[in-house]
């Protein structure tokens, strides 16, 4: 193990209760904002468990004490429908302050249990695959759809706004600062014919015909952990970007 590493996960995980000794990591190369390990801990009855750790991308979330409080809302709401909820949503473990998260040299950390016998997807090769994912993120959307949207904070602001993006792309062929636009003059004249029926959504909610839903706001495939054995969908991760949102945004993301 890479001693630098190491006393870093080490002094991380002494802001958490019976966390015991760290026998092994391994660093997680899927994702690309946020550093993940792989964590083996033996606990105080000489029992091996596992853990993720993970460090947030501050530069990516300039906020994230508003991601994690979003993602305790969200966890605390569909824990309350036990009873209704056969594809749970990950859960960040309390630290010593009863904080989701943690807050020292080494950056902003938050801790969960690994989920045993689960795999992610990169691709849909499987109709199983399909199937779960749309299960998954249609529950998702379910259990929350009574959540108050007051509760959540928007984390990157305009985050699916389509009329803001669109603005920000041709005020950019305006300037066209690298001289690229005489490149892509038929993808340019693509958008400017359709601009006003991409914006239709944005225009519908800020008119009131569409209401603000919670949002997963990254509906791939890899963003759920389904059984390795049968592809049963059995926990969504990565939530945050969870926030006010259309539904219609997780939709067209899927």
């Amino acid at each position: 193990m890479e001693l630098k590493s190491l006393n870093m996960l080490e002094e991380v995980s002494k802001y958490y209760d019976s966390m015991g000794t760290i026998v092994d990591y391994a660093q997680c190369i899927n994702g690309h904002i946020n550093d993940t390990y792989r964590v083996k801990v033996e606990n105080r009855n000489g029992m091996h468990e596992e853990y993720i750790f993970q460090r947030i991308n501050d530069y990516v979330f300039k906020e994230p004490v508003k991601v994690m409080r979003n993602i305790k809302e969200v966890s605390l709401h569909v824990s309350s429908k036990k009873s209704e909820c056969d594809c749970n949503i990950i859960h960040f473990i309390d630290n010593k302050e009863g904080k989701n998260y943690t807050c020292c040299e080494h950056g902003f950390w938050r801790v969960c249990k690994y989920v045993n016998n689960s795999v992610t997807h990169e691709t849909a090769e499987d109709p199983k695959v399909l199937r779960s994912a749309g299960y998954a993120f249609g529950r998702f959307q379910h259990l929350l759809s009574d959540l108050p949207m007051d509760k959540l904070h928007e984390t990157i602001p305009d985050f699916h706004n389509t009329k803001k993006r669109l603005n920000h792309f041709f005020d950019t062929v305006a300037l066209d600062p690298i001289n690229r636009a005489k490149d892509v003059k038929e993808d340019i004249k693509f958008f400017e014919n359709n601009r006003e029926i991409a914006s239709t959504l944005v225009d519908m909610q800020e008119k009131g015909e569409l209401p603000l839903r919670v949002t997963h706001n990254d509906t791939k495939y890899n963003n759920i952990l389904m059984d390795k054995d049968t592809c049963e969908p059995l926990c969504v991760i990565d939530l945050d970007t969870v926030m006010p949102g259309l539904s219609t945004y997780d939709f067209g993301d899927a």
